[in-house]
């Protein structure tokens, strides 16, 4: 009995062990739920769930070459974050997080036109500093992330982002 025990265990260990080349890969992140209530809080979670996003999205495309697991890891961000109507732009990762929660400083909150508006400056990589807007509408009691944009100091404009 006992040895019938010893290999039921051991043969349920090999069903849960990963298979090879598995082993080690990185689980898609989970993200802040649920959201703070204020568009300054949001924003903060913000940057950190898309910091860690970026590094799985990193990670992952360099193991195994696909973007189909980021693209949906990106999906549930957006659903979180916007709600799960916002359509969004292509997926942009890099060793370079574009919103480093690290390297990003909230500047200031305001009301504009029935919207909340929160201003970030992100230092990237060689000191490159770039300026963004996430713009919120309150809706069913809850503050929601329209848009996330982007200043463009060349063209002077501020482009949509996500």
């Amino acid at each position: 009995m006992r040895k019938l025990r010893s290999t039921i265990a051991a043969a349920l260990a090999l069903i849960a062990a990963p298979a090879a080349g598995q082993a080690g890969e990185a689980e898609p992140p989970s993200y802040t739920d649920p959201l703070p209530s204020e568009p300054r809080d949001i924003v903060a979670a913000f940057l950190r769930d898309h910091t860690a996003w970026n590094a799985f999205a990193r990670e992952h495309y360099d193991r195994t070459g696909d973007y189909t697991v980021p693209e949906t890891a990106y999906r549930r961000l957006i659903d979180l974050y916007c709600g799960p109507q916002k359509p969004h732009q292509g997926i942009v990762f890099s060793s370079n997080a574009r919103y480093d929660a690290q390297r990003s400083e909230i500047l200031e909150e305001r009301e504009e036109d029935g919207r909340r508006i929160v201003t970030i400056r992100h230092t990237g990589a060689n000191d490159f500093v770039t300026v963004h807007h996430f713009a919120f509408l309150k809706g069913d009691g809850r503050w929601r992330l329209e848009e996330l944009y982007y200043y463009d100091d060349y063209g002077e404009e501020w482009l949509p982002s996500l």
